[in-house]
């Protein structure tokens, strides 16, 4: 688990708050590369949970990038983007 749960409890709560608008996902996304970045760092006993929110960010967003460009809007692939990202902390907070 990575060293600080406070810091996931921090990604968590600005999650949450940019959750019910799309027009966030830029925000979002800045903010998970940020938080891959600095749980990475923190050594190998991150690797899984390093490794879940790469895959949110390469499967869920690009999924929600491709429907965005196509469509005005992507609501269904945003959602699921921010679900996944959600549980995917909640899970690694209860550890």
């Amino acid at each position: 688990m990575p060293d600080t749960r406070a810091q996931l409890e921090e990604f968590l709560l600005f999650i949450r708050e940019r959750r019910s608008d799309e027009s966030h996902f830029d925000e979002l996304y800045d903010k998970l590369n940020e938080l891959i970045q600095a749980v990475s760092s923190n050594g190998i006993e991150n690797a899984d949970y390093v490794s879940q929110l790469k895959e949110a960010k390469e499967k869920q967003a690009e999924v929600y990038k491709q429907a965005k460009e196509t469509g005005g809007t992507a609501w269904p692939e945003y959602e699921k983007f921010i679900t996944q990202l959600e549980k995917t902390t909640t899970s690694i907070i209860k550890e």
